[in-house]
């Protein structure tokens, strides 16, 4: 075995590990940040209230009075000439993966 089938299974490996790796410390320090911001005494019960208020917060925009103050929200960050570029990046990007 060479030098140079040593390092190019190595950089093989590389490629798989450092996704996963990188993947693996993101979501731990999601989930960590989350359990800083609601101090919670069970360590992951902040990932299920923000679970839970994502869920009431979708429930809520899909009546009528949610939709209204949801269109009344966009409509103001679009006028921003910053956030608008950042807000719609994100809603496109978004889009692409639900099709919605």
């Amino acid at each position: 075995m060479t030098i140079k089938r040593i390092a190019r299974y190595f950089l093989r490996g590389c490629l798989v590990t450092a996704p996963l790796g990188l993947t693996v410390y993101i979501v731990w320090m999601i989930l960590s940040t989350i359990d800083r911001f609601l101090p919670l005494p069970i360590p992951g019960l902040g990932l299920l209230a923000t679970v839970a208020l994502i869920t009431i917060i979708g429930l809520f925009t899909s009546n009528v009075v949610g939709r209204s103050v949801l269109d009344l929200t966009e409509s103001l960050l679009q006028r921003l000439p910053l956030v608008k570029l950042v807000y719609n990046s994100i809603k496109d990007l978004v889009s692409a993966f639900v099709g919605d």
